[in-house]
């Protein structure tokens, strides 16, 4: 079961307003903006490669992993200054990988992943033989102040911290997993995604099956927790249960929980898939955050409703909408419009607002991207690409990420007035104005616009 899992986490990646007047470039980058390369990895061929936040002060912690020259995975976990300097890093010796990272408003960091065998952070250790997850609590100077781990098989992809500091994670789990007191177990022989919720302490509160993948985990004012990513065919949880409209559908979803597990509601939203050579609809919810005037922001991928069957297999026209969802806390879909068609193949990988209500979106696409009344001719090769949408939904500002080799966004954080974006890329990268080069190796990236 355990290479199964982690078979399954190796996925391909191709499974799928400024503060003030800011003076900009030329190409429409800020003169404050800031790329820097944080460090060295082997080849990343993982759809789940690094998170990100941000403090008060401007500065980002990224929890990700790198390819030792051994060609075992290492944990990173990372703060850096808002010049992108690397001030601390932990974990580097232990085996395994840093999936997720959350903040709380004291301050305090949670880090969760999995290791292999032995895990140590400062005076704190785990002998274990095996893949475990585990979660981590860090100050911000950099010291472990306490040590988590599950019994059994689990993943953790997604964590986040809300007002009072309780804690939400995501994740995929195999016929068991205990975390704490709390245990779960199955006897269907498949991985299945679940959640697990702590208090504020890092006691497991509750834990429970979740047949879907989880891609982002955001919480609101009154401390209650919104979710979204993609399901096949049916996801149940508590007392709501969601079909897709036939057995070639992935659609997207939105879950809202509240800390205790006792109230929730479930939305979906996608199209009817088509079978056409093989080929099944993907949709997804990519990211959300909250809004500043309440509500949740959902940034997701849908199948054009206007293309035709063969459309869906890239032979013509539009395949891919790119969609904003603004939901209500009480599961009402707001308003939603389509900010963007990729005609051959379209990304959205991560989202964030700003303090102003601004709309920060990190994507990749190939062939024409139309963005309202603009279009870009991105190519035959896929690139990345920043979007900068108004408190209108209007795209004011496009950064093109030009790059020699392999590169993705994998998450986006907005703190106070910075806004922050990490992930990988191979060789050299350009965004905006800023160039950085890594001598054909891989690396991670960090990418602040202002």
């Amino acid at each position: 079961m355990k290479n199964a899992m982690l078979l399954s986490f190796l996925l391909s990646l191709f499974a799928a307003c400024p503060p003030g007047p800011v003076q900009r470039a030329p190409d429409g980058s800020s003169d404050r903006s800031v790329l820097a390369n944080v460090r060295t990895t082997g080849r990343i061929s993982s759809n789940r490669y690094a998170d990100l936040v941000l403090d008060r002060t401007g500065n980002s912690y990224i929890a990700c992993f790198f390819k030792a020259a051994d060609g075992r995975d290492r944990i990173s976990f990372s703060k850096l200054s808002p010049e992108g300097v690397v001030l601390w890093e932990k974990g580097v010796e232990n085996r395994g990988r840093a999936t997720a990272v959350a903040i709380d408003r004291e301050e305090r960091l949670w880090v969760a992943g999995f290791f292999e065998d032995e895990l140590a952070f400062d005076d704190r250790r785990l002998n274990l033989p095996g893949t475990h997850l585990f979660l981590a609590r860090f100050t911000p100077e950099g010291n472990c102040r306490q040590l988590i781990h599950a019994q059994g098989n689990g993943l953790p992809f997604s964590l986040h911290a809300n007002a009072s500091g309780e804690l939400l994670m995501g994740g995929i789990m195999g016929s068991s997993l205990t975390i704490g007191e709390v245990e779960w177990s199955q006897s269907s022989g498949t991985d299945l995604g679940f959640l697990a919720s702590f208090d504020r302490d890092g006691r497991c509160r509750w834990l429970e099956p979740l047949h879907a993948q989880i891609y982002r985990i955001e919480s609101d004012p009154a401390g209650d927790f919104y979710l979204t990513g993609d399901y096949h065919e049916n996801l149940s949880f508590r007392n709501d249960s969601l079909q897709t409209d036939g057995p070639y559908d992935n659609d997207g979803f939105i879950l809202k929980v509240d800390p205790a597990g006792s109230r929730s509601w479930l939305r979906r939203f996608g199209n009817r898939g088509n079978l056409r050579y093989g080929y099944r609809s993907q949709e997804r919810g990519a990211d959300l955050a909250p809004l500043p005037q309440g509500g949740m922001l959902v940034a997701a991928q849908l199948e054009s409703r206007t293309s035709s069957p063969m459309s869906l297999i890239g032979r013509e026209g539009p395949q891919l909408e790119l969609m904003l969802m603004e939901w209500t806390a009480d599961g009402q879909l707001l308003q939603e419009r389509a900010f963007g068609s990729a005609v051959d193949e379209g990304l959205v990988q991560c989202l964030t607002v700003d303090r102003y209500g601004g709309i920060w979106i990190g994507g990749a696409a190939t062939g024409r991207l139309e963005l309202g009344d603009r279009s870009i001719d991105l190519g035959k090769e896929r690139q990345s690409f920043i979007l900068h949408l108004d408190a209108g939904w209007q795209v004011d500002t496009i950064l093109r990420a030009r790059r020699r080799q392999n590169m993705l966004f994998r998450a986006a954080a907005s703190q106070g007035d910075r806004v922050a974006f990490t992930g990988h890329y191979q060789d050299s990268l350009t965004i905006g104005s800023r160039t950085i080069a890594n001598d054909g190796r891989h690396g991670l990236f960090f990418f602040s616009p202002q």
